[in-house]
């Protein structure tokens, strides 16, 4: 997957001052045209200005984020060890559309896979579903699981980490075959 050229090109307030979203430019994956876009400002590209997180992890959530999302799953956590080769409605599809699909859920099968249930539930909600930190929280204790918000960031970090080196030698592993 050929790294994308994306710039920022400001910032401004959405929603009446309540979030803040960033002005993109970037190439769309699927067309290649260079499209501009606001995307809301969320923790993670704050972690990234902290310096909390790299640019490495901050693309490997984007990726989980938009595969969760093509794989047609994202609304059941379960679901993505139970797919099969249709496309998201159920249905079949042509051999495009369920490579895409198929594709994408393999891409969080072997994510989730790394990452086992504890980061894996967090990363698929906070993340896949762009739960918020605090409502992911919220959800663990009424569901009688102890639970902070520390907690869940540092699930978070761990799964970006080990998603990214995963990534790398994934990668790597690719440009050895085509060698």
């Amino acid at each position: 997957m050929a790294k994308q050229k994306r710039e920022k090109l400001g910032t401004v307030e959405i929603y009446d001052g309540r979030a803040q979203a960033v002005m993109i430019r970037e190439a769309d994956p699927e067309t290649g045209l260079t499209v501009t876009h606001l995307k809301r400002k969320d923790f993670l590209d704050v972690w990234v200005e902290k310096d909390r997180i790299t640019e490495a992890q901050w693309q490997v959530a984007q990726d989980f984020h938009a595969n969760l999302h093509r794989s047609g799953c994202g609304e059941r956590y379960k679901t993505i060890f139970e797919m099969t080769n249709t496309n998201a409605k159920g249905g079949a599809s042509s051999t495009e559309d369920m490579l895409f699909h198929f594709d994408a859920r393999q891409y969080i099968r072997v994510s989730m896979n790394a990452l086992g249930p504890k980061q894996g539930d967090a990363m698929w909600h906070v993340v896949g579903l762009e739960w918020s930190l605090n409502r992911y929280v919220q959800e663990k204790r009424l569901a009688g699981q102890p639970c902070t918000r520390d907690s869940v960031s540092g699930l978070i970090e761990g799964a970006l980490e080990t998603l990214a080196k995963l990534h790398v030698r994934a990668a790597d592993r690719q440009r050895m075959a085509s060698a």
